[in-house]
């Protein structure tokens, strides 16, 4: 099962959460749906496994995105770049999609192939558009 559509489409999506769940006007996540889709929801179990000085076993996830949290990379391809509340979904190594509502930024990534070093590749693609931004 998967979901598929346009680089567009992904954007679109992004900038709906950019937007605060508004789309041309039109309220389409209500505002506290929105709010615990960027909750962390494994928080707890986070801290706990810091404080007990181990690696956590979740990532900071919220209702069907991934969220960067105070990690500093990850796997999802937020690089080091982007704000603690930068979001968004990876594919299955061939597709990326970031947010940063602290920037007002949203990136779409695609390559035809799962790359060799994925994480690095979406880390490395974040952190280079966000770069350019910033400077």
């Amino acid at each position: 099962m998967g979901c598929f559509g346009k680089v567009l489409d992904g954007l679109k999506v992004i900038q709906l959460h950019l937007n605060n769940g508004v789309w041309n006007g039109q309220v389409l996540i209500q505002p506290e749906y929105l709010a615990k889709m960027h909750e962390s929801q494994f928080e707890a179990q986070i801290a706990e496994a810091r404080a007990q000085g181990r690696q956590p076993d979740y990532e900071f996830t919220g209702l069907g995105i991934g969220l960067r949290g105070d990690t500093e990379s990850g796997w999802s391809g937020f690089g080091n770049l982007t704000s603690p509340r930068a979001f968004g979904h990876p594919g299955i190594g061939t597709v990326m999609a970031v947010g940063d509502p602290d920037r007002d930024v949203g990136i779409m990534f695609l390559t035809t192939d799962k790359p060799k070093g994925v994480v690095e590749v979406r880390n490395g693609v974040t952190n280079h558009v966000m770069a350019a931004l910033i400077n």
